[in-house]
């Protein structure tokens, strides 16, 4: 696949080279559009093999590498965790309380208007 996707690469830039300096016959203008259909195809293709491979490398060495994706997923679950919120000099750490004060800050701020002055 990559010989072929850098033939018709290369193709395809005689032809928009040879575009820049005369006009292109009939055939010779299909054949470039087939020529970058075939390109893309042939991208695509790498594309998908490349997305492959590295799905059947992890496959075959993921095993070897489970402590440290638990470590990473361990590290992530700690920091997106609220462990405690400060609310008027009150410091909160039970996890209950901590969702019961979000969700009432954010519920007094939704739920509230505010006057604007229109300006144009």
């Amino acid at each position: 696949v990559p010989h072929k996707l850098a033939t018709a690469l290369e193709l395809i830039l005689k032809f928009e080279k040879a575009r820049e300096d005369q006009t292109l016959t009939t055939h010779e203008v299909w054949l470039h559009k087939t020529l970058k259909l075939s390109y893309l195809g042939f991208a695509s293709l790498d594309r998908t093999i490349a997305r492959q491979r590295a799905l059947i490398a992890s496959l075959k060495y993921g095993d070897a590498n489970t402590s440290f994706f638990h470590r990473q997923c361990s590290y992530r679950r700690q920091k997106n965790c609220i462990h405690s919120l400060v609310i008027d000099g009150h410091t909160i750490s039970d996890q209950a309380e901590v969702a019961k004060a979000a969700f009432m800050h954010f519920d007094r701020l939704i739920g509230t208007t505010t006057d604007r002055e229109c300006t144009f």
